[in-house]
Parts: C-alpha cells; structure tokens; sequence
C-alpha cells in the first residue's frame, strides 16, 4: 500500500493564513490542506501575481498544498435557491486548484433542500457529473465528504457516475458521529476513497449524533486507522 500523505488541515490552527502556514511549518508539517471559499487562498482573492507569491513563500517555507477544501456546510447542492452557486463556486476553486497544481478538492454535497429522497439523488447525480467532467478535463480529483449521507449512499453514487477522477473523502469524525465505523469503510467504499480528515469523534447515530473531540479522547483508534485503508487513500487531515 502506498505510503499516506499526512497534511496539515489549516483552517483548524484558527490563524491568519500566513501565520497558519508558519506554525504548520514549524510542527514538522510539509503538506497544507486549505479552504479556498473565500479569503486570501480563494479564486475571489487570488490573482495571478498572488499565486506567483503564495508559491514562493510554500516554497520557502517547505510547504506545498495538497488539497483544498471546496464549498461545506450550508445549503447543498440540491438547494434549488443556492445548489447553483454552489456548484459555480466549487468549479472556480477546482480551477484555481488546477492552476495551482493542487491535486484534491474536497466538497459536501449538502442538504436535501426539501427534496424526496429520489429527487435529490438525481439532483446529486446531475451535480457529480458536472464536477467529473470537470476533474477529467482539469486533472484535479475531486472528493466527496462523508457528511450527510451514508457511505452506503456515497459508494452507490460514485459507482453510477464511474469516474476515476471522483473519489470519495472519509471525514472520520463525521462518520463517527452518525453511528457508522471509519475503521471498516473498506466494506463499503473500496478503491474509492480519495480523502482522508481523521478526526476523532463520541459515537453516535443517526438519530443522536455524538460530537467531535481532540484526537485521542473519542471513539477513534488511530494506529487500526492506518492500516487497511484502501490504495487509493493517499491524504489525511
């Protein structure tokens, strides 16, 4: 199996960006994961001479960006009054990602918006295809989170879009907190899993979510994480 990618998840230093990217540094930390929504790694903010700069100073510092973190949270991408500019969003920061050379994009698929189940597994499949074709022309993956459906519902997902360049991302934490088991995902998403945010969480289940704590005071071994994870889990936040 191929050896994992650890990476920093930035945005949970809670410091300005470039202050983040020093303490990352300094914890012995070569590969960042970033949210690039908004703020000065956004396509909103970042111009061309801005990427010239932020590449110099990850280049001095010893850093590079293994992946951003694209639209989470919120209204989804079946939201028929903001599902649209979700998916405009997530496209532009695949692009910065492809200019950037920063190989994952991670995104939640979101809520319902009021949907029947039906409805919004089509509005989600429409969306998926959307991003893969995407992917494929930009030479991105894109990741889709484990947050807000099950592993059972991403894996069938991902299996009827059938593109390499779509993958899955494990959010740990997410996955305790709903009652399923990030130690056997293999089950469900073998040789589609992209992504990984270990997190550590109290279980819980679908109808009593737990919640997330600091890494080592939940539900989450660590050490059984690491070992069977499928080939294609190459990154951890």
């Amino acid at each position: 199996m191929k050896n994992l990618d650890l990476s920093l998840c930035l945005d949970d230093l809670r410091l300005e960006t470039r202050a983040a990217m020093d303490r990352a540094r300094a914890m012995g930390f070569h590969a960042i994961d970033v949210s690039a929504v908004e703020g000065p790694v956004s396509p909103g903010e970042l111009s061309r001479t801005g990427q010239r700069h932020l590449i110099k100073h990850l280049s001095d510092l010893g850093l590079r960006l293994s992946s951003f973190r694209g639209p989470a949270g919120g209204a989804g991408y079946a939201d028929s009054g903001s599902g649209e500019r979700r998916l405009e969003s997530m496209r532009k920061i695949m692009d910065l990602a492809s200019a950037l050379r920063v190989p994952t994009v991670s995104t939640t698929l979101g809520g319902s918006g009021g949907l029947s189940p039906d409805d919004r597994a089509a509005r989600y499949r429409e969306t998926l295809s959307i991003l893969a074709d995407d992917a494929d022309r930009k030479g991105v993956i894109v990741t889709i989170e484990t947050a807000g459906l099950t592993t059972a519902e991403l894996s069938k997902l991902l299996a009827e879009i059938n593109c390499p360049q779509l993958a899955a991302c494990c959010d740990s934490g997410e996955m305790l907190m709903h009652g399923e088991d990030p130690h056997r995902v293999a089950d469900v998403l073998a040789g589609r899993v992209g992504l990984v945010q270990a997190r550590d969480a109290v279980s819980g289940s679908p109808q009593a979510a737990g919640h997330e704590v600091a890494q080592g005071e939940g539900s989450l071994d660590a050490p059984r994480s690491w070992q069977p994870w499928p080939k294609r889990a190459s990154k951890a936040t």
